[in-house]
């Protein structure tokens, strides 16, 4: 097969190239993995088949850790992984709510004009404001029902002591 005998000349230039750069290099000197993935897609003219670098730099079962991580973080990191969760919240027209936002204070440290009149307002007090406590379980008990984006907004969320 032509692509297979391709793909062993390729592999064979490779490894020569990594044995010359090793017999005139220190051993802190050898070839990074970026080197060797560089030099493996100039060998490859027509561009590397899906999987030949990886099979190339023998690094095959680390990918597959590695994908197995990412995923792992991917899932962790998403509120939500269910597109059409059954008790998913809905609007009056039927619409998926997806998005909560929650407001951990109503002080601010500008004066902005659309926001804040001259003569100021009246906040409320702090103790009737959330505890961290309750916005992690109520923004868990909104993701449970289908929220996949929180966005923590105030006044200044910054200004919150605790947060």
């Amino acid at each position: 097969n032509t692509a297979s005998s391709v793909q062993v000349e390729q592999a064979r230039r490779l490894a020569e190239m990594a044995a010359a750069q090793a017999s005139t290099s220190k051993p802190d000197k050898w070839p990074t993995r970026k080197t060797l993935i560089s030099s493996a897609m100039r060998e490859s003219s027509a561009g590397p088949e899906p999987g030949a670098i990886v099979g190339k730099l023998g690094v095959q079962q680390e990918l597959e850790k590695t994908n197995v991580l990412l995923e792992k973080i991917r899932r962790q990191m998403s509120l939500s992984t269910d597109e059409n969760p059954v008790n998913m919240l809905k609007d009056t027209f039927g619409r998926n709510h997806n998005y909560l936002r929650i407001s951990l204070t109503e002080r601010c440290n500008l004066r902005c004009l659309y926001c804040m009149p001259e003569d100021g307002i009246d906040l409320a007090p702090d103790g009737s404001l959330l505890t961290n406590d309750e916005i992690v379980r109520l923004a868990g008990l909104f993701v449970e029902a289908g929220v996949d984006k929180i966005r923590l907004t105030g006044g200044e969320p910054t200004l919150r002591k605790d947060l």
